[in-house]
């Protein structure tokens, strides 16, 4: 399905020369990320946060908007190959790097760097920054750089799975980021829930692959990028699946509990003040 032009025009060689030469970098860039986010908490810490709302509502529908394109784009492209052509091309098929499917595989690549600005809003609104957070942005962003430069196969399942759930977080984030709506706890829930769904889906493409290579059939992908992916993913998924335990239950109950001290103690003052006037 071709949304741009050049899409017709996409040239997987010269754009896998180019990340050869760029993937080396992610690390470099990750490291100053890194620095970037003790510093500015550093700075933050004598500070007030910052509001920013009008610039998180933007950033988050610019790359809502950008996802919602990547969806459509690739995930009918990866859908109809595997509609045409069967699931084990869909997963394995190298030449498909080719036009559309190419280009919004490499974009989507591509978008892991400004992406790390998330972390931006995070430190300046002196909002929780968990170890899940960037754990997950420079894992992603060096892997992704370095999938391109070898057009690894499987690598626009990931992608296309990763558009349609970016689409939806980023949506949720630019609402809530205008003070306007409140969003209920069901909708945080699913989010998370459709998050541990994509690590899922991940762990079963990479699982179909590694069984593609292992009976002897080719697959666009290494033995090297197999074993990264799945240990990325797995650990993705046992944090996720943490988080969700400790945020929706751990935190809920301890919420709960803190609010039935609260009436106690209000009931036990209002008891003692009617004793008084007694």
């Amino acid at each position: 399905m071709a949304i741009l032009s050049v899409e017709n025009y996409f040239n997987e060689k010269i754009a896998a020369d180019w990340m050869n030469v760029l993937a080396p970098y992610s690390v470099h860039i990750s490291v100053l990320y890194l620095v970037l986010i003790y510093w500015g908490k550093q700075y933050m810490a004598s500070r007030k946060p910052f509001n920013m709302r009008r610039l998180l509502f933007t950033w988050s529908l610019t790359l809502a908007g950008f996802s919602f394109i990547g969806t459509i784009a690739l995930g009918s492209y990866v859908l109809s190959s595997w509609y045409y052509h069967g699931f084990t091309y869909s997963v394995c098929d190298r030449t498909s790097w080719k036009g559309s499917g190419g280009l919004w595989a490499f974009l989507f690549g591509l978008s892991k760097l400004p992406e790390l600005g998330d972390t931006f809003f995070i430190v300046v609104r002196k909002t929780p920054l968990p170890f899940l957070h960037y754990y997950h942005h420079i894992t992603v962003f060096i892997y992704c750089w370095y999938s391109l430069r070898d057009l690894i196969a499987p690598g626009r399942w990931f992608a296309a799975i990763n558009f349609l759930v970016h689409t939806v977080m980023y949506t949720y984030y630019a609402i809530k980021s205008t003070g306007m709506y409140r969003p209920p706890k069901w909708i945080n829930m699913a989010i998370t829930t459709l998050q541990l769904s994509q690590m899922i889906v991940g762990c079963i493409v990479n699982t179909w692959a590694y069984t593609v290579l292992k009976s002897g059939q080719r697959c666009g992908t290494t033995w090297s990028n197999l074993r990264w992916s799945l240990i990325m993913y797995s650990s993705y998924f046992l944090l996720f699946a943490h988080f969700f335990y400790q945020t929706y239950f751990v935190n809920a109950n301890r919420w709960k509990i803190a609010q039935k001290q609260k009436e106690q103690k209000m009931k036990a003052a209002a008891s003692s003040q009617s004793e008084t006037a007694k």
